[in-house]
C-alpha cells in the first residue's frame, strides 16, 4: 500500500511537469539478481547487456526500458519489448555503455572485459547451516552483509572497497543441502569476513517447506 501511495505520488510529480510518467513497482523482498556490491553490480550489469545476465535482472531490465521506449513513442509495449531485446542480441545495448563511460572519461575497456575490473584480495565461502529450500531472506540484512564487507560507508569518512560484496549461488526457492556453499564473499578486508557470513546466515531462512514464487513486477501505476 505504501509503495502505491508513494508510486502516485511520484507520477502525479512528472505529469505537472509535463511529463509521460509511469511507475513500475518491483518485488525488494529478494536481491534482484545474483551480485550485491559496487563492481560486481556493475558487472553483472555488462553480462545483461551481452546477453548473459541472471533471469530476474534481464527481465526487469527489459520491463523498465520497454516502458521507457514506449512513453517516448517508439511503438507499442509489445513493439518495444522487441526492440529491447533486438538491441541486447545485437550488441548495440553494450555498444551504447561502452560510448557512454568513454564520453565521460572512463576507462571503457573494463566494460569489454570485466576481468580487469580489480579483484578483492580475500573471499569465503558461506556454506548453508541446514538443508530445505531458501524459504526467505532479509534483503535489508544482505545489504549490511555487504557494507560489513566495504562495500558500503557507515559515515562520510569511510572508504569504499569497490570490490567488496557477494555473490550469490543461491536463492529464494532452491533447495540446498547443509554444508553446500549458498554464497561467496570478498572484500579487501579479512577480519570483515567471518562477521559478513554471520549476518548472510543470519539473513537467510531454510525451511522444509519449498516458499511460493514471488512475482517481479507487484504493479504498474499511470
Amino acid at each position: 500500500k505504501e509503495s502505491k501511495r508513494l508510486a502516485k505520488i511520484m507520477v502525479e510529480i512528472g505529469k505537472n511537469a509535463g511529463k509521460k510518467t509511469i511507475a513500475v513497482i518491483t518485488n525488494m523482498n529478494v536481491p534482484l539478481g545474483n551480485n550485491v556490491g559496487n563492481s560486481l553490480e556493475v558487472i553483472e550489469a555488462v553480462n545483461v547487456l551481452k546477453g548473459k545476465g541472471p533471469n530476474d535482472l534481464t527481465q526487469i531490465c527489459i520491463i523498465l526500458a520497454s516502458h521507457m521506449l514506449n512513453l517516448s513513442g517508439k511503438g507499442s509495449l509489445s513493439e518495444c519489448e522487441l526492440l529491447v531485446k533486438e538491441s541486447i542480441s545485437s550488441g548495440k545495448a553494450l555498444e551504447t555503455l561502452i560510448k557512454m563511460v568513454k564520453a565521460q572519461g572512463g576507462d571503457e575497456s573494463v566494460i569489454i572485459d570485466t576481468e580487469k575490473f580489480k579483484k578483492a584480495k580475500y573471499k569465503k565461502v558461506v556454506k548453508s547451516l541446514n538443508s530445505g529450500y531458501i524459504y526467505n531472506v532479509d534483503a535489508e540484512g544482505y545489504g549490511t552483509a555487504s557494507l560489513i564487507l566495504g562495500g558500503g560507508r557507515n559515515t562520510i569518512e569511510d572508504s569504499l572497497d569497490y570490490s567488496a560484496g557477494i555473490i550469490l549461488q543461491k536463492k529464494v526457492g532452491d533447495y540446498v543441502l547443509q554444508g553446500e556453499e549458498i554464497a561467496s564473499i570478498y572484500s579487501d578486508n579479512e577480519k570483515s569476513l567471518d562477521t559478513a557470513e554471520k549476518k548472510l546466515l543470519e539473513s537467510t531462512v531454510v525451511k522444509n517447506k519449498k516458499p511460493r514464487k514471488q512475482k517481479l513486477v507487484l504493479g504498474i501505476i499511470k
